[in-house]
């Protein structure tokens, strides 16, 4: 059985949910819930209010869809300083948590001194 042909539609944003998930007005002034494609989810290309993108949908269900294309243009982006850094920020326990320690090995490590009678014989 071969795989019905997806319809594509141009929108625009207009509500940023949860979760990757967006309310999309198309231009034929339908609303929609669309969600972030997998590559572009994979190379991070953020989608914010206002963005004009491509939807892709199903013909079975026409309430949802797969944003596949953001264009470029004179659309917000979002600035360095409402960014998310990268890294994420070192957990504070509580003080009876019980964290996992990273031990080297080996774990016991026992210092000797040379034997007493070694330093007997130098006197």
């Amino acid at each position: 059985m071969a795989k019905e042909e997806l319809l594509e539609f141009d929108g625009m944003v207009t509500e940023v949910l949860p979760d990757g998930n967006f309310r999309v007005k198309l231009d034929n002034d339908h609303e929609i819930l669309a969600y972030t494609a997998g590559k572009m989810r994979k190379f991070r290309i953020r989608t914010g209010v206002g963005d004009r993108v491509i939807v892709e949908m199903s013909p079975y269900d026409l309430q949802r869809g797969r944003i596949s294309f953001r264009h470029k243009g004179d659309a917000p982006s979002p600035s360095p300083q409402q960014r998310r850094p990268n890294f994420r920020r070192r957990v504070t326990y509580h003080p009876h948590h019980r964290r996992r320690r990273r031990h080297t090995w080996p774990r016991l490590i026992v210092w000797r001194r040379e034997p007493a009678t070694e330093q007997r014989k130098s006197e």
